[in-house]
This record gives C-alpha cells, structure tokens and sequence, in this order.
C-alpha cells in the first residue's frame, strides 16, 4: 500500500497518527551523516531500506549494505539513528552519489505496510558545506 500525503483510508486512523520513517542527509560542519528516523506519532515495525546506489563510508564499506538498513524490527516515534559518512569533501571526492533514492518499507501496529521513496539531491550543499575551502576547491578540479 502507497501511502499519499492528505489520503486517509485507515479505518478512521488519520494519517497524522502513523508512523514515518525517513532517511534523510544532515551535515554538521564538514561531517556529512545519513540519518533515519521515525518523524511519524506511533511505532513503526519490520522496517527496511533500498538505496538505487551504493553508499560508502570514509572506511570505504557500503553503508546502504548494513544490517540496519536490512530489517531494523522496532522504531519508536522521535527515534533517531545517524550515521557518520565521511566529509562533505571527501565524499565529493570519492564521487558518491549525489542523488540517491531510497525506498523505506515498514509496517504499523496493524500489520499495514507504508512505502515511501524519498530521493535526495546532495548537490545543493555543494559550496555550503565545508570547513576546509581548499579542500573543496580540489574536489571541483
């Protein structure tokens, strides 16, 4: 089931009450970290996540792989997880994606499925996000 913002066919449940888990880009100075995280008022459940493209971290192992994007089987409302990247630069560098597309599945406490696909566009931090400026530069030559 497909859920659409506004549509409320849960047998009087709004829309406002489920659960919404997102994976979202945070950048804390030049440190850039994926988050997920339930955004939603109630629980989520069985949750899993697919990226189109490989992720990977400053070790250079594939992030989207983890067993955390597999199947994380409880999310409370308000959880956080994130997780460190690399730098902004250094991710420019290793020419990661810069437009990632993730596809979240997970069930609420009636056992209904919610997909969401969230794609990302990391360019549009290009130029604000670095501590290093030289550093930056190196990575547009």
């Amino acid at each position: 089931m497909m859920r659409r913002p506004g549509s409320d066919k849960n047998n009087g449940e709004s829309i406002s009450q489920l659960p919404e888990v997102i994976v979202d880009f945070e950048c804390e100075g030049d440190s850039l970290f994926i988050v997920i995280a339930n955004v939603g008022f109630s629980s989520a459940r069985r949750i899993s996540i697919r990226c189109d493209k490989e992720i990977r971290d400053f070790r250079g192992e594939q992030i989207t792989a983890m067993e955390i994007f597999r199947r994380l089987e409880f999310m409370p409302p308000g959880k956080r997880i994130r997780i460190f990247v690399n730098s902004f630069a250094a991710y420019l560098k290793a020419r990661q994606p810069l437009r990632p597309k993730f596809t979240v599945t997970y069930f609420d406490r009636r056992q209904r499925k919610q997909i969401d696909v969230i794609t990302h566009n990391l360019a549009v931090f290009r130029g604000i996000v670095t501590s290093d400026e030289k550093a930056y530069e190196r990575t547009l030559s």
